[in-house]
């Protein structure tokens, strides 16, 4: 080996040692991190609100819990446009939400920049993407809920907050009434489709009423070809509070009279 050899493979070895080092060692799983478009977009201009949870990204941790962070500029978008049924797909289940022409662009250029291009070659750009789009139809966070009741409930209403009722199963569903934390973590631990605990919820607060759940993550091995139990102490996210709190969360619709009566 040439001493210039030597000394190029010498000074990128610790380039990457230090990278390691900034980013606090090497990733070791993912978060794909799904999003509920009715608390996203209350209060907030959107071009449409999905019925549906969509990406918002999938994203590399450390060990440790710490967002692993990629320094990429190689997005590639004819590359992603030349693929028409994945991009189809990420119009209609990655959507930036926002009522800004081409936001959508600008959101994927984002998660492949910042997230994607270090754990990904730049090759397997559009792997990136299918991979995430494959994990979030697998998930079906939507269906998992609907199938999933829970025994304590709360109604909500502009003026009134009933107590909790109890009785038979209830299901999980979008619309006037607020379920506990633990709930929404049994239903996605129990389920067929996940069967893993999820990772820290993110929760959005209003005035009065109760929390809305905004955001929920899932955590993938890194080959994103399976879910794996999250790990990371309830303190990382602390929006939606601590399962033993019992603090009412909304899963508010979509439609306006809804979500009103839900979260104000």
């Amino acid at each position: 080996m040439t001493t210039g050899l030597l000394a190029s493979c010498l000074v990128s070895a610790i380039g990457v040692y230090f990278y390691y080092l900034l980013q606090d060692g090497p990733f070791e799983y993912f978060y794909l991190t799904l999003r509920w478009p009715a608390s996203v977009c209350s209060g907030v201009n959107c071009s449409e609100v999905p019925g549906n949870f969509t990406i918002h990204g999938l994203w590399a941790q450390t060990k440790n819990h710490k967002q692993y962070d990629c320094s990429g500029k190689d997005f590639d978008y004819e590359k992603l446009a030349n693929d028409t049924a994945l991009m189809a797909e990420m119009n209609k289940i990655w959507p930036s939400l926002s009522e800004v022409p081409d936001q959508n662009r600008d959101l994927w250029k984002h998660e492949w920049n910042k997230h994607g291009s270090c754990t990904f070659e730049s090759q397997r750009q559009n792997e990136y993407f299918y991979k995430t789009c494959g994990m979030c139809n697998q998930a079906r966070l939507l269906k998992i809920f609907e199938a999933k009741g829970n025994s304590v409930f709360f109604f909500f209403s502009p003026t009134t907050l009933s107590l909790p009722m109890t009785g038979p199963s209830y299901y999980i569903t979008p619309g006037n009434k607020s379920y506990f934390l633990r709930d929404y973590i049994d239903a996605i631990q129990t389920s067929s489709e996940i069967g893993k605990k999820p990772g820290p919820f993110t929760c959005k607060w209003k005035k009065s009423g109760p929390k809305r759940l905004v955001e929920v993550k899932l955590c993938t091995d890194k080959e994103v070809t399976k879910f794996m139990d999250c790990t990371a102490p309830e303190e990382e996210a602390p929006t939606c509070g601590k399962v033993e709190e019992s603090i009412p969360i909304a899963f508010p619709s979509n439609n306006k009279d809804d979500d009103e009566v839900a979260v104000l």
